[in-house]
């Protein structure tokens, strides 16, 4: 190539670099966008994953076993390894313990040890009667480094083996019976400062623990054992989670029996060497825990974290000594967390693509009219190529420089300051963007040239006068069955693929949709245009007559506008409404949650409780419920344990009139034969219960009344199992609190003004729970803003793009136009007619988009309730419905129109301003 051909495509391209200008930019913003992108939603799962696991406390999240054996002592195996934890002093007592759970954790499957820290535990001795007093005795090797002595000294070792079986009442040689058994042996112990301060036992002072404590289980029982206090602490780190699990240990428990009599807990220290004496004379429950590293638990980490628990949760590990080794079943209450986190993750990476067709196909047909732009600027210096014999490979070529410079400078650009941003703006998500990531833009960059090589100087003809294309009918008809086949695809099996990323062609449904949507506006323009035009032959007014005429014969608006226009307006309507659906469905998240206007709770009301509660201003009306803990539930010969509570049916349903109510129609009976049992889900499942089964409860014959899957407000747990009050009588033998108070409030009445005068009536150990605050919680979950923020920022690029494809289309008009309007200036008409011909070119088609896109956009969110699980959104459990609020869909639908009204008329305004001689001139040079 010469110098001066150079020169010339040079000169070529400058001129009319506006379109070029407008592709470049188009592209630089998607290839930030789909750099960015990933790492954002990265991000925001990260933060929800990490919230979510770290509102839990240490001992619900912590990987956990509990045993009624207490190790067998014993050094490690050669081959064990012996946490840091046990000094050397203990190694020979609690070695073999130690390294058999490090062993468990280190053969649990997903590399489990990666998200846990090594072993804690400990023993408790003692065993108390209900209502009693207690001193536990904990064993525990790594004790010394959790406490700081304050007065005193360590326990240390009073007796060995010999001496206890003496105790006993059993001679150590022979093994037989003694006549005169010996002294029962001192235990040395610590207490915290605390508990010491509350029981009154001062250091050196020795106190009996005697049968109804449990702690002495030899000989008859009716034994006391002998605790001596020998020295004083405090904790060194007050907030370590082992204190959470330590209970009584910090501090005493003060509670008190059906009649008001009090009683004590505490829990002391003795020496960790006595495992080998202490645990064959009184009741044992051993506990150990592997502590979850909440911080290494992210997005991309809880799924494989929660196959491994699940796999190491659904079997026993022996653990300790070879020749007397404890089976243990480790458990977890994360893994309810994390199902419910990675089933939101899914969900919202489900989403985000479904609705992503709104400002992808926005950005898309602004990018088509920009090629077309520099398409019709070329058309001159084009045809006069072709005339002067350039071959169509030669003019093809030519556009496509044009392309590779507006395209493909712009993507790597725009790419390296989206991942440059997406540093800055979240610095901490997990992984690093892939090499997939990077092709988008690529294809970004050289999309343009494509586009450009395909295009040329093409003949325009009249459109009403053009010959339907056999082509274009084909092309419509596959496409219409991809969008079909895409479609049915998704309903039937969902965005996601079996290894949790997206089916391509699933998540492609709505922009085919849309794309479908497209045409179908497109094919309703012509025959409207002719109904107008016919009836504006017959008018007085030329306006209308020719605007109708032009933009039937020689339509400025072709697909990509109407596209642009429609997937921006049906993104902003299904944005709107899928906030709607999921706002609509917290707030019964939220109210199933709670039950009622208020909530009250505490481990144990006192007598009239309800009555006082009755009698605060503001109350309407109250339903109490009263709770068996661990009650022995019979279903055919198998034995559960479930919560068994009681409440007055009929007051819950009017406290509950309005909310979701957990009796859902089920009637519990009315105190005549036996009590009908209402079971949650998960009692109803782990017993297979059903109607007609042979049941009792607390020994008490029941029937089967049937399952619930609502939130239980006054459940501690969800294995629980509801009666009607009017079948109090038969389980009388027992004692069971209040625990539980359902407040229905007055319709003027506050609910924190009524809150803080129960607390003040109720006493600080009540809590109360509202609505409102439930539904705060809620949406501290970093999910809900990032939701929204993307729904926002989605809404004000489709609006803006579609602005710039609503701009491009007035440049791409303004020849035809100007020419137009020259003449008519010339035969007088006024200069608002510019405007009017303006809305003409634009109105037929925009209106077309405006109504297809609402409802497109109507109908979108009915697919993703369809196919997404949208429950671990809203935290209930049951899906939200299709639901618009009217306040929200405003704001999104007004904002997009806004938006792209704005830039219009910012637009418009520009092309009244037309010189008729200049393009009259310009006419006559054509």
């Amino acid at each position: 190539m010469s110098a001066r051909t150079g020169a010339l495509i040079a000169r070529h391209l400058r001129a009319g670099s506006g379109a070029a200008v407008v592709i470049a930019l188009v592209v630089a913003l998607l290839a930030a966008i789909a750099v960015m992108t990933p790492r954002a939603v990265a991000s925001l799962l990260d933060d929800s994953t990490r919230y979510r696991v770290g509102q839990l406390s240490a001992p619900v999240r912590d990987l956990t076993a509990s045993t009624s054996t207490a190790p067998f002592p014993g050094a490690a195996p050669p081959s064990g390894s012996v946490s840091g934890a046990v000094p050397p002093e203990f190694v020979d007592d609690w070695g073999s313990w130690d390294a058999g759970l490090a062993s468990a954790m280190a053969a649990a499957s997903g590399s489990l040890g990666d998200f846990y820290d090594s072993a804690d535990y400990f023993v408790r001795l003692g065993a108390p009667a209900q209502y009693s007093a207690m001193t536990w005795v904990l064993l525990d090797p790594a004790y010394a480094s959790r406490i700081r002595l304050t007065e005193g000294r360590l326990p240390e070792s009073t007796a060995d083996q010999v001496d206890w079986m003496r105790a006993m009442g059993f001679d150590p040689a022979t093994g037989q019976a003694l006549a005169q058994p010996s002294a029962i042996p001192t235990t040395e112990i610590v207490l915290s400062a605390d508990a010491a301060k509350t029981v009154g036992w001062a250091v050196g002072e020795t106190r009996e623990i005697g049968q109804g404590a449990g702690w002495a289980r030899f000989g008859d029982g009716a034994h006391t054992a002998p605790l001596t206090l020998v020295g004083v602490f405090e904790a060194v780190d007050p907030d370590d989670p082992y204190w959470a699990r330590a209970a009584d240990v910090l501090r005493a428990t003060v509670a008190y029996n059906p009649d008001g009599g009090e009683y004590i807990r505490t829990a002391a220290y003795a020496s960790p060497v006595q495992l080998d004496t202490l645990p064959q004379v009184t009741a044992a429950l051993t506990t150990a825990w592997f502590p979850l590293r909440a911080e290494t638990v992210d997005a991309s980490s809880a799924p494989h974290l929660l196959a491994a628990l699940s796999a190491f949760t659904s079997s026993t590990v022996s653990v300790g000594a070879s020749s007397s080794p404890i089976s243990l079943r480790f458990q977890s209450g994360v893994v309810p967390t994390l199902e419910r986190a990675v089933a939101q993750n899914h969900g919202l990476t489900a989403v985000l693509p479904l609705l992503a067709a709104g400002p992808v196909g926005a950005a898309l047909a602004a990018l088509l009219l920009g090629c077309r732009m520099i398409a019709e600027r070329r058309r001159t210096a084009l045809s006069l190529l072709t005339a002067r014999g350039a071959s169509r490979w030669q003019r093809g070529l030519l556009l496509a420089i044009e392309g590779l410079l507006a395209g493909l400078l712009p993507a790597a650009v725009g790419a390296g300051a989206g991942w440059l941003l997406g540093r800055v703006l979240w610095p901490g998500t997990s992984g690093e963007p892939s090499v997939g990531q990077f092709v988008v833009p690529l294809v970004i960059g050289l999309l343009p040239a494509a586009v450009l090589a395909l295009s040329g100087p093409r003949r325009r003809e009249r459109a009403d006068e053009a010959k339907p294309s056999r082509w274009r009918l084909v092309a419509e008809g596959v496409l219409l069955v991809i969008a079909a086949l895409a479609t049915t695809l998704l309903i039937v099996r969902g965005a996601q693929s079996d290894d949790g990323g997206l089916e391509p062609l699933a998540a492609a449904a709505p922009a085919l949709l849309a794309i479908v949507a497209g045409l179908v506006a497109l094919r309703l323009v012509p025959p409207a245009l002719r109904g107008i035009l016919a009836r504006r032959r017959t008018g007085t007014g030329y306006v209308g007559l020719l605007g109708a005429a032009r933009a039937l014969r020689d339509p400025v608006a072709g697909f990509a506008p109407v596209f642009a226009l429609l997937v921006g307006v049906s993104f902003a309507v299904a944005s709107g409404i899928l906030l709607s659906v999921l706002q609509h469905g917290a707030d019964d998240a939220a109210r199933a949650s709670v039950g009622a206007d208020i909530a009250l709770s505490s481990a144990r009301f006192d007598d009239g409780a309800a009555e006082r509660v009755e009698a605060v201003p503001g109350v309407a009306d109250v339903a109490s419920f009263s709770t068996y803990n661990s009650a022995l539930l019979m279903v055919g010969t198998s034995q559960n344990r479930v919560d068994l509570t009681i409440v007055d049916t009929t007051a819950l349903a009017r406290v509950q009139e309005g909310y979701p109510s957990v009796l859902d129609g089920v009637d519990l009976g009315d105190g005549s034969g036996d009590p009908r049992l209402l079971f949650s889900a998960l009692t109803a499942t782990r017993t297979r219960a059903a109607q007609g089964d042979d049941l009792s409860v607390l020994g008490v014959p029941a029937r089967f009344a049937g399952s619930s899957v609502m939130p239980a407000p006054f459940a501690p747990t969800s294995a629980w199992v509801l009666a009607d009050a009017a079948y109090a009588d038969r389980f009388a033998d027992e004692y069971a609190p209040t625990t539980t108070i359902l407040v229905r409030l007055d319709a003027d009445a506050s609910a924190d003004q009524v809150v803080q005068v129960l607390r003040d009536e109720l006493g600080p150990g009540m809590r109360a729970t509202t609505v409102g605050e439930r539904l705060a919680d809620l949406r501290t979950d970093p999910i809900w803003p990032g939701l929204r923020l993307a729904l926002t920022v989605g809404v004000v690029l489709s609006a803006a793009l579609g602005a710039v494809a609503v701009v491009m289309t007035l440049v791409l008009g303004a020849p035809a136009r100007r020419r137009l309007l020259a003449l008519l200036q010339t035969l007088g008409a006024p200069p608002r007619a510019a405007g009017r011909l303006v809305a003409w070119e634009l109105a037929p088609a925009g209106v077309a988009a405006l109504l297809i896109g609402t409802a497109f956009g109507a109908a979108l969110p009915f697919l993703v309730i369809a196919v997404v699980d949208l429950r671990p959104f809203t935290g209930g459990p049951i899906a939200p419905a299709y639901t618009v609020d009217p306040g929200i869909l405003a704001l999104s639908v007004g904002g997009f129109l806004v938006a792209s009204i704005g830039v219009a008329a910012a637009a418009l305004a520009l092309t009244r301003r037309t010189r008729a001689a200049a393009v009259l001139r310009t006419v006559e040079e054509t």
